[in-house]
């Protein structure tokens, strides 16, 4: 598997430089229509989709979250218990999500299966698996993403949960790695709508051809959440540097959802994007680019990632005069705290006063 998994990452890397190279790059917008867009954004009242709060809470965020967060929307059980007045704001426990993945080590269940997610949040009715293609997730599990996703499925809907809410059983979704759906940075494999694409059918096909459980449509019906993370297509950091069109990102959120709604017309769509890879001009302009799309999602996730280690501020690509190198070592960030405020107001939400410095 080791070998394996070296020449896997060997090809993916090609793969990303090729597909880079290979897509049309987008330059920064000039800052003066930068402004313009924001002041679009603000002045709209059209955004008013729920938001999927994908946030690390800490000292820095809480005050946001505070402020910000609104009935229908959803929080994840780390942010329900550091702030539990918030449970009762977005709808009580059915608002409340658990995923299958976590930075922890060396516990038991492995941290990306199911059974560790409904052991850490027994009250949450949204259970999620969060399948990754690094060492977080099991490698057998790496091996048959498919077969995961629905033994996890199968779990948490025979499962009955504990504590507050009374559920029956558990609500599964599932958050797959982008590079088992297909996403490849700065490119996407389009070519399968029925199945849940190559590497999801086959295991990790393009990098790791082992084969796998295969995905049928009438699969999709075991899942009643599926969120697309297809945010490095948008990708403005030097890391995965597309500046990937809006409309070329859209077409793929939307190649997802048309199978999955084919499989089963009720299943919840959310879609997500990341301060760890793009600017909160990019989120807004994208969140509201989707809502006219033929399948909205029904949710916006937002990601705010905080690394053990914390990364410096990327250089923004809309205002400094020329993009910054595209580097596989460089390792940046757009998750501060002005930019999150500044998204939920091009949204039009409250914001917490910022604390004047001394």
């Amino acid at each position: 598997m080791r070998q394996r998994s070296l020449f896997a990452a060997a090809l993916l890397l090609g793969t990303m430089v090729a597909a880079c190279s290979g897509q049309p790059q987008i330059p920064p917008a000039s800052q003066a229509n930068v402004q313009a867009n924001v002041r679009r954004a603000i002045a709209s009242s059209s955004v008013t989709t729920p938001l999927v709060w994908m946030v690390k809470e800490s000292g820095e965020t809480a005050p946001i979250l505070e402020a910000a967060v609104q009935s229908g929307d959803y929080i994840s059980t780390l942010i329900a218990r550091a702030q539990p007045d918030l449970v009762t704001r977005v709808g009580g426990w059915t608002h409340v999500y658990g995923t299958a993945n976590s930075s922890a080590t060396g516990a038991s269940p492995p941290p990306a299966s199911m059974q560790y997610a409904l052991a850490r949040c027994p009250t949450a009715q949204i259970q999620l698996y969060d399948g990754e293609h690094w060492p977080i997730t099991p490698e057998d599990e790496q091996d048959d993403p498919a077969g995961a996703i629905l033994s996890g499925a199968a779990q948490a809907r025979s499962t009955a949960p504990c504590g507050a809410g009374g559920f029956s059983s558990y609500h599964s979704g599932t958050s797959p790695d982008g590079i088992f759906e297909g996403w490849d940075s700065c490119t996407y494999d389009n070519q399968s709508t029925g199945a849940f694409y190559n590497e999801l059918a086959n295991g990790i096909s393009l990098h790791d051809p082992i084969g796998g459980t295969s995905w049928t449509p009438s699969d999709w019906s075991t899942l009643d959440y599926y969120n697309t993370q297809g945010q490095t297509l948008l990708s403005q950091s030097p890391w995965d540097l597309c500046y990937g069109s809006i409309s070329f990102w859209l077409s793929a959120v939307q190649n997802r959802f048309v199978a999955a709604r084919a499989g089963n017309p009720a299943i919840v769509l959310w879609t997500e994007y990341s301060f760890g890879d793009e600017t909160e001009n990019m989120i807004v302009q994208a969140i509201k680019a989707a809502q006219t799309a033929a399948i909205p999602p029904q949710a916006d996730v937002i990601e705010y990632p905080i690394t053990p280690t914390p990364r410096p501020e990327c250089p923004d690509p809309y205002i400094s005069p020329t993009p910054p190198p595209h580097s596989f070592t460089t390792r940046c960030t757009f998750a501060v705290p002005s930019r999150l405020r500044h998204l939920m107001q091009f949204l039009g939400r409250p914001t917490p006063t910022p604390t004047p410095t001394p």
